[in-house]
Parts: structure tokens; C-alpha cells; sequence
């Protein structure tokens, strides 16, 4: 059968057993298991109240696929995209490792790919490939290429030998996807920020929030936006960029 996934899944449980009692509780048991979800959330997808997302839904359809039917929602996916969404619904790599490993800011971004909302830049294309192939079971490939994933993706990029390493055109495609990434993390947290800060909310709700969280994280935070400013900075013009640097050597001789 072909559908959309709640269609594929009313169609598989009306297929089940229901004369076997026991038959059914069974497989409707190994169900929730696989996709990590419970009778009574089931139900209320089924009955319209609730929608299947995240991690969930990406196991409910990897699931259905793995019981022949064509859920259209994959069928959009692209090829880098889907066998992804494979691994990451049977468990071979868990959703935290891949959203380390593709550079996204959270792991929603990671889910809106996988549930073929938006799709990949072809930096994340790369690091998806490079993924997959680590669990193709070419043991060479999979040891220099995990190690490159590795320092792209973990290391900060500030030394000349890894940018050499990585090439030019990798690193300035790299830059573009971690200021893509940081762009997202303002534009989502600048209105909860202003919120925070307004009338609605009291002081004492503020002040017991800022206990709570550590006032040491916003200074500390405050600081490090203020450094991350003179690098931003510099990457405006060769002049601005001599000035860092000149800075910075003034700094370190003092």
C-alpha cells in the first residue's frame, strides 16, 4: 500500500490479527516498542487529537517501510536524507551523534530535515555521506573518515594546519553552515529573551529565573559575545582584519 503515514498505519492495524487476542496485544506491543511510543498516544493519533513527531515519527515510518508500504513522506526524502533517517530509526547512530556530526545548532533543525520539511546545504549533504558511509563496514574508510568528520565538526577552525587540511572551499562552506546555525540560534532566542525582559513577566520571576539558571552563565556568556565580536569584525575588511591581529599581539606582549 501506498499513503501517508497515519494511512499506512490505520491500514497495518486493521490488518492485525484481531481474532487472536493474544496475536494482536502482542504485535501492537512490539509496535510501541520499535517506535518508542504507548497504547494510549497511539490512540490518540489514531483518533486525531495528537500528532506522531520527532524521533517517534521517524521510527513510525522507517517501521511502515520496513513492512512494505510506501510512505509518500519518504518518497520526497533525498537519497543522503533517507538512509539518514534509517540509521537513526533502527539505532545505529542516536539523534544526539548525528546532530553533533551535521553541525546543527539543535536537534529540531536535525528533525525538520528527517521529516522532509527543509532540506540539507551541500556541506550537510557531505557530513550525512560521510555518516552513512561509517556504517557501510569498510573499516579503512570508516576510521580516516570519521576522523575528519570528527575535526570539522568538533574542532574550532583557528589553525592553519587544519585549514589546509580541510581546504579552502570545505572550510569557507563549513564557516557559512555554523553562521547559518548561529543566525537560527538569535533569531529563535531574541524574542524569548525579550520576553523575559518585559512587564509581562514580574521581577521577582526574573530575579528567582536568573537564580535558577546562574547569574555567571549571562556574564560569562556576555563576555565571550563580546570577544566573538572583534572576530566578526575582522571578517569584515583586510583593514579590520590587520587590527585584530595587531590587537591581539599587543594583548599577548603585555
Amino acid at each position: 500500500m501506498r499513503g501517508k503515514t497515519m494511512e499506512c498505519m490505520r491500514h497495518y492495524l486493521d490488518r492485525l490479527n484481531w481474532s487472536d487476542e493474544a496475536s494482536f496485544q502482542e504485535e501492537k506491543k512490539q509496535l510501541c516498542k520499535t517506535i518508542g511510543a504507548q497504547h494510549p498516544t497511539i490512540s490518540a493519533w489514531l483518533s486525531g487529537t495528537s500528532k506522531p513527531t520527532g524521533l517517534v515519527l521517524v521510527r513510525l515510518r522507517f517501521f511502515l517501510a520496513s513492512m512494505n508500504y510506501q510512505v509518500t513522506e519518504l518518497e520526497i526524502l533525498s537519497k543522503p536524507v533517507y538512509e539518514l533517517g534509517k540509521l537513526i530509526a533502527c539505532g545505529k547512530i542516536n539523534i544526539e551523534d548525528a546532530t553533533r556530526k551535521l553541525v546543527f545548532a539543535h536537534q529540531k533543525d536535525l528533525f525538520r530535515v528527517l521529516h522532509g520539511i527543509r532540506g540539507l546545504s551541500t556541506l550537510k549533504r557531505e557530513f550525512a555521506e560521510q555518516i552513512i558511509s561509517e556504517q557501510s563496514g569498510d573499516l579503512t574508510q570508516q576510521t580516516n573518515r570519521k576522523e575528519k568528520s570528527e575535526q570539522a565538526v568538533q574542532t574550532p577552525v583557528n589553525t592553519l594546519g587544519l585549514t589546509e587540511e580541510m581546504g579552502l572551499d570545505k572550510l569557507e562552506r563549513l564557516i557559512t553552515s555554523q553562521i547559518e546555525n548561529l543566525e537560527n540560534g538569535i533569531a529563535n532566542l531574541e524574542p524569548t529573551l525579550k520576553q523575559m525582559l518585559s512587564d509581562k513577566v514580574t521581577p521577582q520571576k526574573r530575579q528567582a529565573f536568573r537564580e535558577k539558571t546562574g547569574r555567571d552563565k549571562f556574564f560569562k556568556l556576555t563576555l565571550r559575545v563580546a570577544e566573538f565580536k572583534k572576530l566578526l569584525n575582522a571578517m569584515c575588511s583586510e583593514e579590520s582584519r590587520k587590527q585584530y591581529l595587531q590587537n591581539n599581539s599587543q594583548e599577548r606582549s603585555k
